[in-house]
């Protein structure tokens, strides 16, 4: 069974996103230029099983879209995950970031046939997904000036 990334976690928390939803960019693509002070945010991606198909990061900037609409998102090679992926041009802020391992690289989070991800998920701060989906609040990264942090991908 194939769902988007948000149909993958907990049906009942998302509703649809996936790949195509946003704007693609790419790591070496331009993204805007946004007025005030200009941020960074470096993510590397620890822990894929393999260097098969893409990693997708979507970047979220606030509670309610959460999960739901990403501010901005990239797709790189997982070969590339230990490079990670930059988004610049950032206002200071805070921001949560939500990955998945798209091994096949068919734009979508596979799934077996009770709903568990077939394909490996991770959030900023390094949060496990339990009985609820984390909230934008323990997900969410402080970014002022450049910063860096890490995310290792989860398969279950």
């Amino acid at each position: 069974m194939n769902k988007s990334l948000s149909g993958l976690l907990l049906p009942l928390l998302f509703t649809s996103w996936c790949v195509g939803a946003a704007e693609r960019v790419t790591a070496s693509g331009v993204e805007p230029v946004s007025t005030g002070a200009l941020s960074k945010l470096h993510v590397v991606v620890t822990g894929p099983q393999s260097s098969r198909g893409k990693i997708v990061l979507a970047l979220f900037d606030n509670e309610d879209d959460f999960t739901k609409k990403p501010y901005r998102e990239q797709i790189i090679d997982a070969d590339d995950a230990g490079s990670g992926a930059i988004f610049n041009h950032l206002a200071d802020g805070d921001y949560a970031v939500v990955i998945f391992h798209d091994e096949n690289a068919n734009e979508l989070l596979d799934r077996n046939f009770l709903g568990v991800p077939e394909e490996g998920v991770a959030f900023s701060n390094n949060l496990q997904v339990k009985f609820s989906l984390p909230g934008f609040d323990d997900a969410k990264v402080s970014v002022r000036g450049d910063t860096a942090i890490s995310i290792k991908l989860n398969y279950l």
